[in-house]
């Protein structure tokens, strides 16, 4: 009996001391700070400002290299390069347009995601495309900054009642 006493005292020791070399017995890692929420209305300022700017570059700044911008046409540009080309191409056939946009619903999926729901409106604009619709964005944050990862703009069939 004392053997086996001597035994499992031994494999006690062995398990908490191994317990505590791999972590489980020491302080609590702390968790990373939040992301400032700040920042990010500070980023759709940007968006917004760069939009009535008429400037493709800044605007596309505040996308991220691997982001998605799905139109309200349908057509896709994946990459900030291919935002870019694109809302040159939109600023350049719409010179003057502006754009006042309001989030409707935001909802922090984990810290560093959020999903974005809003509406926009559109003044100066000279292609015949809608004047108004809906977004959905995703914005991540990432090296310190907020950035957008995906963005789609649509165009109800029927616009809801108040």
């Amino acid at each position: 009996m004392k053997t086996w006493l001597r035994s499992v005292s031994c494999l006690t020791t062995i398990l908490v001391c191994w317990a505590f070399i791999s972590g489980c017995g020491g302080s609590p890692q702390k968790a990373a700070p939040a992301p400032d929420k700040q920042l990010l209305e500070r980023q759709r300022a940007a968006l917004a400002e760069a939009f009535n700017r008429n400037d493709a570059k800044a605007w596309a700044a505040v996308y991220a290299d691997d982001a998605e911008f799905i139109h309200e046409t349908g057509q896709v540009a994946e990459g900030r390069a291919a935002i870019q080309k694109l809302f040159a191409k939109i600023f350049a056939d719409n010179k003057g347009i502006r754009v006042t946009a309001g989030t409707t619903k935001e909802r922090f999926i984990t810290p560093e995601i959020v999903l974005e729901d809003g509406t926009y409106r559109l003044t100066g604009q000279k292609d015949g495309g809608p004047s108004e619709g809906r977004y959905t964005t995703v914005w991540v944050h990432r090296n310190g900054q907020w950035l957008l990862l995906s963005h789609r703009s649509w165009v109800p069939v029927k616009q809801p009642e108040p």
